[in-house]
C-alpha cells in the first residue's frame, strides 16, 4: 500500500474502524524516513510565513503525499491544496 492510497474512510464506519485510520496512519509516520528536513521546514516557514511548527505538519503530510486536514484557515491560505479544512477533505472521500 502506498501512503496516497489511505485505505479507511472517516466519514462512515464505527469505532473499530476510525481506531483502524488513526493506527494505520501511525504506521505511516512511523516507518516513514524524513532524513533532513529542518531546513527544509524552514524554508517552508518562511514561504507560509508560518511558524516552525505548523511547517513541519505540512512537511510531513507533503512527503507522505497526504494532505494535511487542518481547521487551521491560515494553513489552507497559504498553501492550498496542500492543507484543506475538514470539510474539504470529507467532501473529497
Amino acid at each position: 500500500m502506498t501512503a496516497g492510497h489511505f485505505p479507511y474512510s472517516m466519514r462512515s464506519g464505527g469505532e473499530n474502524q476510525r481506531v483502524g485510520a488513526f493506527e494505520e496512519a501511525d504506521r505511516l509516520v512511523t516507518d516513514a524516513d524524513f532524513g533532513e528536513g529542518t531546513e527544509a521546514c524552514l524554508k517552508l516557514a518562511e514561504q507560509g510565513r508560518i511558524s516552525a511548527y505548523d511547517a513541519a505538519f505540512i512537511l510531513v503530510a507533503d512527503r507522505l503525499g497526504l494532505p494535511l486536514v487542518s481547521a487551521d484557515r491560515r494553513l489552507a491560505k497559504a498553501f492550498p491544496g496542500r492543507a484543506v479544512s475538514p470539510e474539504e477533505f470529507a467532501a473529497v472521500r
